[in-house]
């Protein structure tokens, strides 16, 4: 299994397909594995990388500080064990935020740049909070006694309730999968998306296209969100999905995939 090093942290990544680098960072908690209806979809037209961040699959999980800085350090990592200095930068949810941070950080190996159902971050006042309800389902500890409860509040608002309809057994399929992350490493992620330094006042220096993408009802980073953002990046569109939530690249895979190859092939 291939694995990288960043100073003494190895992280796994995978490699799936030929063409374009598009690179993809998962999300809170999120493994490569998340990606499975993206992976599956654009390695028929491009070289898409997928990658563990530090704290989740199979990557390292040092107790020690996270941050946006440092999990974009990771990916230029991973991009330069594989010798490739340009590519199409995609992150979701907290990989939005790394995808920001990495792309005001190391903007010569950004073609163009994906963020999907995120936002600027707390505290940066262009940030729009969700409700207290879900922070507190975001704050729970994760650990084996609690998982069934836990895994219940998560469903109940990362999906849109059309997608846990069609999907009755939804919760046994999420606990039928393995536990890849210890409750101190999400801890560490979990803090990682409260920044130091504001983000807003520095996006007007991201100059390559740029597609903010976000489901119309997501509960977690509110739309809005996606809103500043596009207003923020000079280069920026949005496209926004109606009836998901912010597990849409799951519950829509179809449109979420093609919003997003029809930007691609846009760029030239």
């Amino acid at each position: 299994m291939p694995h990288a090093m960043n100073k003494d942290v190895k992280l796994y990544y995978e490699v799936h397909g030929s063409g374009q680098p598009l690179f993809l960072i998962m999300g809170l908690g999120g493994t490569s594995e998340s990606w499975r209806f993206q992976v599956q979809y654009f390695c028929k037209y491009y070289q898409v990388i997928v990658m563990d961040n530090r704290g989740a699959g199979r990557s390292d999980k040092p107790d020690e500080e996270y941050t946006t800085q440092i999990f974009a350090s990771d990916v230029k990592q991973v991009l330069d064990e594989l010798n490739i200095d340009q590519a199409h930068i995609f992150g979701l949810s907290m990989g939005g935020m790394i995808a920001q941070q990495f792309c005001l950080s190391y903007p010569q190996y950004v073609k163009s740049l994906l963020i999907s159902c995120s936002g600027t971050g707390a505290p940066d006042p262009y940030y729009v909070p969700c409700s207290e309800k879900v922070a507190n389902i975001l704050r729970m500890d994760r650990t084996e006694e609690n998982r069934r409860e836990v895994t219940e509040k998560i469903i109940e608002v990362f999906y849109h309730h059309t997608y846990r309809t069609q999907i009755p057994d939804l919760l046994e399929r999420i606990l039928s999968l393995p536990i890849t992350q210890p409750d101190y490493a999400y801890k560490r992620q979990l803090q990682a998306c409260r920044l130091k330094e504001h983000t807003s006042p520095r996006l007007k220096n991201i100059d390559v296209p740029t597609l903010v993408i976000h489901g119309e009802d997501d509960e977690v980073w509110p739309v809005q969100n996606a809103h500043n953002l596009a207003e923020l990046i000079p280069k920026a569109q949005c496209a926004v999905l109606p009836e998901c939530g912010h597990m849409f690249f799951i519950e829509k895979p179809r449109e979420y995939n093609r919003e997003i190859h029809d930007f691609l092939k846009s760029i030239v």
